[in-house]
């Protein structure tokens, strides 16, 4: 401003911008008088302007090229999604509804024979509907009204389910047996079936063993020794003793619910009396941060889904508090980093090897293509074989036996509960103090540790070991087992009597 002012006080000429509108740029004119340096800086000048002008064009145009390739973009989704609606009107109207089911007033050994029932209900009206699937799609007529053959299936779904809840239960002599003493008499006993024909057009009877499937009890006991390994699943029932809450994941509902159902029963004879929920949406994964001890259970969709939850940060924090997760994807426990809680967890060697020898066959048993442990399907239908039942019985009853021992004489003496308490005449409430039980198993220990290194126990000792090499020869030799044989067979024939 101030140099065009001076300009104009000197009486020089004042260069006239002109517009060319061919090629958008600026010519400059000058006035007869002009001087040459002055015209050298307005020519710079001019030039900038010309090269900014250019630039702005550039920027437009490419601004202008962006918008035309969105508006092409949108317009081709547009279209797309107008030929969606199109192809859905033609179908008619659908609606998903996402519902939940509650059984109620269902006795807990008669669960499998309820959902097979409902399996095969299920399983014929797929088939009734992948027959006719316009019919499938389009129950309605044009006035919203219910076609008959939707109504007659709404008709036989009712009197199906009317049958279930009226016919099927066990009889009173059904529901009293029980397995026999004798894994013997478990695996070669005649065997008794429930058997009930369903009304439902072409679908196969049910045909169970008695006693009845148990969901927890077997298939949940049998995932949990296949997948995470006897040691694991002894050291997960023992953090569940000292009321540590366990997380359980996997990507299977009737895996995770069903290993969830068999901890529970794993700690007899004692009784789970906190938290339980099999089922812990995602969106709630908050839960596992609560102060309550918990047995848990959360489903994911794919093993990157798993990693997300382990490492989570909720999950991490949870863990340094007491809780412990088991990943029945990896196969893996994961025990709490809590301080104190690792240096109590010691699975006993007895222990550890009787279950590791039914843990190796049941490995061999679930090579076999036919076998109940591979399918969820199959063990709902037929029950495992009596040889996997055996295997799964011997090893609930040994985890069992353990923890009954951990109570001493409360187990094997009803009045035992008498020697470690005192009776609150005035409220009639009962007051266990643990200090009395622990001082009667210290010292059991201290004369223990001393007997321990006495002669007489040494020779006690080697008198079992000396019994078992016998054994161990005994069976090998050709006359054991000509005597095994004949053992077997007189068996046989006295259970056939």
């Amino acid at each position: 401003m101030k140099s065009s002012h001076k300009m104009h006080q000197t009486g020089q000429s004042v260069p006239r911008f002109q517009e060319d509108s061919s090629n958008n740029v600026c010519s400059v004119t000058e006035d007869k008088h002009q001087e040459q340096p002055q015209t050298n800086l307005r020519l710079l000048h001019s030039r900038r302007k010309q090269i900014s002008a250019a630039r702005k064009t550039d920027s437009s145009s490419s601004i202008g090229t962006t918008l035309r390739v969105k508006t092409t973009w949108a317009r081709e989704k547009a279209a797309e999604s107008y030929r969606s609606m199109i192809d859905a009107e033609q179908l008619g109207f659908v609606c998903l509804v996402e519902k939940c089911y509650v059984i109620v007033g269902v006795q807990e050994q008669e669960q499998t024979i309820l959902l097979s029932a409902l399996q095969k209900l299920v399983d014929y009206e797929r088939y009734v509907d992948s027959k006719d699937p316009d019919d499938r799609l389009s129950k309605t007529g044009k006035r919203g009204k219910i076609s008959e053959a939707k109504f007659n299936q709404i008709l036989f779904r009712h009197r199906t389910l009317s049958f279930i809840q009226n016919e099927l239960f066990l009889s009173e002599k059904e529901s009293k047996l029980t397995f026999p003493q004798s894994q013997m008499e478990m695996v070669y006993s005649k065997r008794h079936f429930f058997e009930k024909v369903l009304p439902i057009p072409d679908a196969p009877m049910i045909r169970l063993p008695l006693p009845l499937p148990q969901i927890g009890k077997e298939w949940g006991l049998a995932q949990l020794l296949l997948t995470i390994g006897p040691n694991s699943l002894v050291l997960a029932l023992m953090l569940l003793l000292l009321e540590r809450p366990v997380l359980l994941l996997g990507e299977s509902v009737q895996m995770v619910t069903s290993c969830a159902r068999a901890l529970m029963e794993l700690l007899k004879p004692y009784e789970w009396a906190s938290t339980f929920m099999p089922i812990l949406p995602y969106s709630m994964l908050d839960f596992v941060l609560s102060p309550v001890p918990f047995i848990g259970g959360v489903v994911v969709d794919g093993p990157h889904r798993v990693s997300l939850v382990v490492g989570d940060h909720r999950t991490m924090e949870a863990m340094a508090e007491g809780m412990s997760l088991i990943n029945l994807t990896t196969g893996s426990l994961i025990i709490t980093s809590e301080q104190g809680i690792a240096r109590m967890l010691n699975v006993p060697i007895y222990l550890r090897e009787t279950l590791t020898s039914l843990y190796f066959r049941l490995k061999v048993y679930q090579a076999n293509a036919s076998s109940a442990l591979r399918s969820f399907e199959k063990f709902m239908n037929n029950g495992f074989s009596p040889r996997e039942r055996v295997t799964l019985y011997s090893a609930r009853i040994t985890i069992e036996s353990h923890f009954r021992n951990l109570s001493a004489d409360l187990a094997s003496d009803i009045l035992g509960w008498k020697r470690y308490g005192k009776n609150d005449t005035e409220s009639d409430f009962f007051d266990f103090y643990p200090a009395w039980f622990m001082k009667a198993r210290h010292e059991e220990l201290r004369f223990q540790e001393a007997l321990v290194h006495t002669q007489l126990f040494v020779g006690y000792v080697d008198s079992r070991r000396n019994e078992y090499l016998e054994r161990e020869k005994l069976s090998h030799s050709e006359a054991g087992k000509r005597i095994a044989k004949w053992m077997l067979k007189k068996w046989k024939e006295n259970r056939h009597r």
